[in-house]
């Protein structure tokens, strides 16, 4: 009888060894898919951030090439208008 209840513990004892293996395992699993699914929406936020950036860049340069070729506008002695000065003068 002594047997049989050493056998049964040592059972027991492998049943909640291996309980807690596939627990850890598990809750090991879900944390490092829950900071996989963190560490990507930052990522993708980042992304997005750069991407809106680049595209005001690319419009801001876009426009400065676009005033530089606009073709000046002169005084009547040749001089060039500056538009600062010009807005300031009309008003």
């Amino acid at each position: 009888m002594t047997r049989m209840m050493d056998t049964r513990d040592l059972t027991l004892a492998w049943m909640v060894l291996g309980g807690a293996l596939a627990l850890s395992w598990a809750l090991l699993r879900s944390i490092g898919a829950g900071s996989h699914g963190l560490a990507q929406a930052l990522i993708d936020h980042r992304r997005q951030k750069e991407r809106a950036r680049s595209l005001e860049d690319a419009a801001a340069e876009a426009a400065g090439r676009a005033a530089a070729l606009e073709p000046l506008a002169l005084n009547a002695d040749g001089s060039v208008v500056e538009p600062i000065l010009a807005l300031a003068e009309n008003t």
